[in-house]
């Protein structure tokens, strides 16, 4: 795949993942979005920095306004509170076709009528660029994204993943300091999609553009993004690297909806800021383990719940003479070629545990011990109301 320049990123490398306000190319400050029909906030309280070059995603459930900001910040819709920034300059009073920002729609929205070349090209059309500038730009872009031989083809003619890059290729058209995508893999079928992912990743590390994904797809989020918002009711409970995010969620909401969890309710002994130990209610059982600190953890007494990822729970079967760990039975087992995953009863709790599929499979009924390794479990403070509307 070739390299393209864009006016106004040429080239930015990705950044680390603290963005100070200073150094964003977007800054929302306590956004808000509030919806008369419907008599509900849709956004509240959503202050973000997103740093040039950028791949940053906004992850969460069906609801939870990732859409709506997304459609503030591209100028179809007006905050109701809060403000929004590009490059230091206010948007409220800029329209869509002037804020150096384009979107990549759901359903790529092409014009059937055209070919991929001319919805390529409509955008410098409509801002009146000069046709060798047209015609040169549009040659480019779609030999970057390897559609040269389909220049010439209809939308109906192209596949998914080729009309998805002629949607790409036609928001870069326009040299657009950001592009915003939209769910943009949805419409396409599972085995395709891991393929785009690393498709979607190439281009816009070449094109050095910032990028602002929106979806619900925690895989497809934390695959491509530098830095994830995870949002719910509107607002941002935790904003961060994905490997962040997924070891150390701030709340059990984060926790479930991010990936497996296994949480048990669990009470600080010792309390400390990495490292704590804490009495964890295990089914009929409570024992105490020394466990990784969420968050700053001083206290003793402190309720919430420890995580611990399937995959890093350890089950040993009992006839392999294991004697530490929670002694339990295996519930279900579900073979997932590379993995084996195990639902196992621990005093009427049921647990999960996946584990790599070294030639043999435990059975249902078999007995086994259940445990995890201090630095691999979690414990989550008792979470408090987000702010925001209704999902």
């Amino acid at each position: 795949m070739g390299s393209v320049a864009t006016a106004n990123q040429p080239g930015v490398a990705a950044p680390g993942p603290g963005t100070g306000s200073d150094q964003a190319v977007l800054s929302l400050r306590s956004v808000g979005r509030f919806f008369d029909q419907g008599d509900h906030w849709a956004v509240r309280g959503l202050s973000l920095d997103i740093a040039p070059g950028e791949f940053f995603g906004l992850l969460g459930p069906s609801g939870c306004g990732k859409t709506t900001t997304l459609n503030m910040i591209a100028g179809f819709l007006d905050p109701t509170e809060g403000s929004i920034h590009v490059t230091g300059r206010d948007l409220r009073s800029v329209p869509p076709h002037r804020r150096n920002v384009a979107m990549v729609f759901q359903d790529y929205a092409l014009f059937p009528h055209l070919s991929a070349r001319d919805n390529v090209a409509f955008g410098m059309k409509v801002r009146k660029k000069p046709r060798p500038v047209i015609d040169r730009r549009t040659t480019e872009l779609l030999d970057f994204v390897d559609l040269a031989a389909a220049a010439d083809r209809l939308p109906s003619q192209l596949s998914g993943g080729q009309q998805q890059r002629v949607a790409i290729a036609r928001a870069l058209a326009v040299d657009p300091g950001i592009v915003l995508l939209d769910e943009p893999l949805s419409n396409l079928d599972s085995r395709l999609r891991a393929d785009v992912r690393l498709e979607l990743k190439r281009l816009f590390r070449s094109a050095g553009v910032t990028v602002i994904l929106v979806t619900h797809d925690q895989s497809e989020a934390f695959s491509l993004c530098d830095r994830v918002a995870v949002m719910f009711r509107g607002t941002a409970a935790a904003v961060g690297r994905p490997d962040d995010i997924y070891r150390l969620p701030p709340t059990v909401e984060v926790a479930e909806f991010v990936g497996e969890a296994n949480l048990f309710p669990a009470r600080v002994v010792t309390g400390g800021s990495t490292v704590l130990r804490a009495a964890v209610t295990v089914g009929a059982d409570v024992v105490e383990r020394e466990v990784v600190a969420a968050a700053s953890v001083t206290s003793a007494g402190q309720e919430g719940h420890v995580l611990v990822r399937p995959e890093v729970a350890r089950v040993t079967a009992e006839s392999a003479g294991a004697t530490a760990g929670l002694r339990g039975t295996i519930r279900d087992v579900s073979f997932l070629g590379e993995f084996a995953s195990y639902q196992i009863d621990l005093g009427g709790r049921s647990v999960g545990s996946k584990v790599v599929y070294e030639g043999q499979l435990l059975k249902p009924g078999a007995p086994v011990t259940f445990d995890w390794a201090p630095k691999d479990a979690v414990f989550i403070p008792s979470e408090t109301p987000a702010p925001g509307g209704t999902p």
